[in-house]
């Protein structure tokens, strides 16, 4: 009798519920390219999205992984129909591109690199409309991690040291957050280089990223 209690509790246990997978098609469908999808709601102002942007990379660092699967794809849903009503500005870029990010590091923790791929390309292009040297890192990194999970290494190598060439220098002048982007860009592009086998890339990389460090404020939470 208790083997038999042990094993069924065993089975329930390993068998999947329906919710995760729904949260999945949903984040799916939100990534999708050619339409606007509904939001819940879609204010111009960027400061309540900017709130809950803020919410979905504290869930992301505290590893609620459930609750940011739930979240994503409604506030990704709501930035991109505020995009689209406010069509002559690209205020709301940076969140766009930023939610991106966090929706592609999470695909990768749950090991589906397909849509990852989905994700950090519209990261990458809501970077790009931005025109803001950050967010350009940050989704430069987060494609850097999906080249390199791939075995892609050299092009992740040359993805970072091309960017990196626009970014680095003037650490003195730098605001602390610029540093700490391109400090994380460094360094991973230093983990791709490893990966890879390319040491004189992993050192150059490393050198740099030292280098950012003197000017870093290690008392800074965003340190």
């Amino acid at each position: 009798m208790h083997r038999r209690t042990f094993l069924a509790a065993g089975v329930a246990a390993f068998v999947p519920s329906a919710e995760p997978v729904a949260s999945r098609d949903e984040l799916v469908q939100a990534l999708l390219p050619g339409f606007v999808p509904a939001g819940t709601a879609a204010p111009l102002d960027t400061a309540v999205p900017r709130r809950r942007v803020g919410e979905a990379r504290r869930l992301f660092h505290t590893c609620d992984y459930t609750a940011l699967e739930h979240m994503l794809p409604g506030l990704i849903a709501d930035l991109r129909q505020a995009a689209h009503d406010a069509r002559a500005t690209d205020a709301f870029s940076p969140l766009l591109a930023t939610a991106y990010q966090t929706a592609t590091s999470l695909l990768l923790k749950q090991h589906d690199q397909g849509t990852a791929w989905l994700a950090v390309g519209r990261a990458m292009a809501e970077a790009e409309r931005s025109g803001d040297p950050l967010i350009l890192a940050s989704s430069v990194r987060a494609q850097d991690h999906v080249l390199a999970r791939e075995k892609h290494t050299e092009q992740a190598v040359a993805l970072v040291r091309r960017t990196a060439d626009q970014l680095t220098g003037s650490y003195d002048r730098r605001s602390p957050e610029y540093l700490a982007a391109v400090g994380l860009l460094l360094l991973r592009g230093a983990t791709a280089a490893g990966g890879g086998g390319n040491r004189a890339a992993a050192e150059e990389f490393l050198s740099e990223a030292k280098e950012v460090a003197r000017y870093v404020s290690l008392d800074r939470p965003d340190a």
